[in-house]
């Protein structure tokens, strides 16, 4: 690293635009690092002043380019690791990733600190390896086979990928940064969703909760804060985005069996010392370095960044119906009850509660004045090249906006019709994916850069083919999810894909009596869970029992197979009482 010189007279873009004096630390300013997050890096030499802007924005083709690592500038032991390095340079500014996540966390911030930092370097190396390994899995004719007698085969990739973290983990033993302990939480993450070891995943998600957790409620909160940096809340609310999703997800995921073990054990743990529950603290870290009040939405959005400034604030301020829902669920007698029509009643008393719908219909009011900004800019870009940065970002920003419309709106599906009417919606949500998805151009030869942590597509694909009351836009979706070639979180798309699938014949069965309000409450029972990191799944719902007069809750388990069908497994439940039990209220 080159050393501060006071008396210089460069500095790096940031420090100048800002007008301030610059540290000098190459090849990034330390000062920017700590106070915003990110720095812009120094201007290339022998060039005359650059006037212009230099935007700290990695949605463009020159950020990749400025991170692009060259040797002399730090000490990498050997070319492979420089190779590995910028594999993730890349792999963190792909399109999809940049256009899936919000803020600039992973095409600016890890960038940026990984360069800078040996314990961050060597996890991003790790990554690279991860991610070139997968490449060349795929373009090879050969295919990994199970083990047989003997030590497993490692490649040398996947070597290159052990020793790395593990030298990162190394360093970070011998390190007291808290900055550090957090950041590479999200990269031991994305590391092992890349490698596809969910149950590891599971993990770092359970402790980077629990680490978040204590940052915010000990008594040592303020310290702990305060070490990371003197305006600490850019690098925590980027942090806090990427937990936020995961931690809705580990709630479906379980590491063995349902009954056998909980989910994110340390982090409910910990949550139970400090007299809180999953959603009243997840509310809270939306609150506490995010402002959830939204400014006057202008009558048009002239910017992407315009609108998802506005949108960022409406998601954080829909947190709080997290812990209204958890109350009410504790107040209504539904927990432990097995009673089939108790259980009805209770969902329609809590979905019709007075706080509750008019929380929903203050939010539906928001985001129409939010869309009705945006669609004008939205179209506008839609009219542009495939290629145009903003493409694919744009449509990312829509599939949020109807993913939240079709999926966070629970009262809307207690009526059948009210359901019924959201099928133009569902449309356009597999239109607009697919339009994605095309723009993206993913390949299975490069599976890495369909990784995303904060990218919510394929459970929308799946709610859509569990939900929408159109048969042929449910079996699009179905087909789609078969196909999706990204890596959306923890979620095992092909797990999904299974759930769907056997879906099919559940509404088939469910079809053959009853009025549509009849058969529409039978399908609310429907429940399901992802075993073994995703290995197997369990799926729930409401089947005619032959031998006596009426409908009765079934479990069957099944087998995620590589390919072809599953092989379905009748299981007996282990109560009459709602999965949701077992799954969303040990946390």
């Amino acid at each position: 690293m080159t050393q501060p010189n006071a008396k210089a007279k460069t500095g790096c873009i940031t420090c100048k635009k800002r007008h301030v004096k610059c540290d000098e630390t190459k090849p990034y300013c330390r000062k920017c690092l700590a106070l915003r997050g990110h720095c812009e890096g120094y201007a290339p030499p022998k060039i005359p002043k650059q006037r212009g802007r230099v935007a700290a924005v990695a949605r463009t083709a020159n950020m990749l380019h400025q991170t692009l690592l060259d040797p002399d500038l730090l000490d990498f032991h050997d070319a492979t690791g420089l190779n590995y390095f910028n594999e993730f340079v890349k792999l963190s500014q792909a399109p999809w990733n940049v256009a899936a996540s919000s803020g600039d966390l992973w095409s600016v911030l890890l960038p940026q600190l990984a360069r800078a930092n040996d314990t961050l370097r060597h996890a991003a190396m790790a990554i690279g390896a991860v991610s070139l390994g997968d490449r060349d899995l795929h373009s090879s004719e050969h295919r990994k086979t199970p083990a047989g007698p003997g030590p497993p085969n490692y490649s040398p990739r996947e070597l290159h990928a052990t020793t790395y973290l593990c030298h990162a983990l190394k360093l970070q033993s011998r390190s007291s940064s808290v900055q550090d302990t957090i950041f590479l939480s999200v990269m031991l993450l994305y590391f092992e969703t890349l490698r596809g070891n969910i149950k590891a995943a599971l993990d770092h998600v359970n402790h980077g909760l629990a680490l978040l957790l204590t940052l915010t409620t000990s008594q040592e909160a303020n310290a702990h804060i305060r070490s990371l940096a003197p305006n600490p809340g850019p690098l925590l609310g980027a942090v806090t985005n990427v937990f936020f999703v995961l931690a809705a997800q580990a709630r479906h995921i379980l590491t063995g069996r349902v009954g056998d073990c909980r989910p994110l054990p340390h982090f409910a743990k910990g949550l139970r010392n400090a007299s809180r529950s999953m959603e009243s603290f997840m509310h809270l870290l939306c609150q506490l370095w995010q402002p959830t009040v939204m400014n006057d939405v202008p009558e048009l959005f002239g910017t992407l960044d315009e609108y998802e400034h506005h949108w960022n604030y409406l998601r954080r301020a829909q947190s709080a119906i997290g812990p209204l829902m958890h109350d009410l669920v504790l107040s209504s007698g539904v927990i432990g009850c097995s009673d089939a029509a108790a259980i009805n009643t209770s969902i329609h008393h809590i979905l019709g509660h007075p706080q509750v719908l008019a929380f929903y219909a203050d939010n539906r009011q928001k985001m129409q004045t939010l869309e009705k900004a945006f669609l004008p800019l939205f179209h506008r870009i839609m009219l542009q090249s495939r290629d145009s940065k903003d493409y694919l970002r744009a449509l990312h920003l829509r599939l949020q906006y109807l993913g939240a419309t079709l999926f966070e709106n629970a009262p809307q599906f207690l009526s059948i019709d009210a359901v019924r009417a959201l099928t133009p919606l569902f449309r356009e949500f597999l239109t607009t994916a697919s339009a994605a998805l095309r723009a993206a151009r993913l390949t299975a030869d490069k599976p890495a850069y369909g990784t995303s942590l904060q990218c919510g597509l394929s459970m929308w694909l799946f709610g859509t083919a569990l939900f929408c009351r159109d048969a042929v836009v449910r079996d699009e979706a179905v087909v789609m999810l078969g196909e999706y070639p990204g890596q959306d979180g923890l979620w095992s798309t092909r797990a999904l894909h299974v759930l769907a699938v056997r879906n099919r014949d559940v509404e088939k069965a469910n079809a053959v009596e009853g009025s549509d309000t009849e058969q529409w409450a039978r399908l609310w029972r429907r429940e399901y869970a992802l075993e073994e990191g995703g290995a197997e799944v369990i799926f729930r719902y409401m089947k005619r029992d032959e031998h006596a007069a009426g409908w009765a809750m079934v479990e069957e388990g099944a087998v995620v197979p590589a390919v072809g069908k599953a092989a379905w497994v009748k299981r007996r439940p282990r109560s009459e009482k709602l999965l949701m039990e077992d799954l969303m209220l040990s946390t």
